[in-house]
């Protein structure tokens, strides 16, 4: 996928894609020394681990909130 950098103003990039979706993103997220005009190949990578870590993360938290509370109401 190939997207276009139309501008760049206070360090936000609008993007172009190629069904004429726009979106904007902060510099620090694209690759250095980009300027108006260039393109850009766009590719997704399933993070598999970092979905297995917050699953984990939840659970933990899921059993600690358990394991501390009696069983009965609660009010905030």
């Amino acid at each position: 996928m190939e997207v276009f950098i139309d501008k760049i103003e206070n360090n936000i990039a609008e993007l172009h894609f190629d069904d004429e979706q726009i979106i904007y993103m902060k510099l620090k997220y694209l690759p250095k020394n980009i300027k108006e005009g260039d393109y850009l190949d766009l590719k997704f990578i399933l993070n598999k681990n970092k979905r297995k870590e917050v699953e984990n993360s939840v659970k933990e938290l899921i059993n600690e909130l358990s394991s501390s509370s009696d069983g009965g109401d609660f009010e905030i």
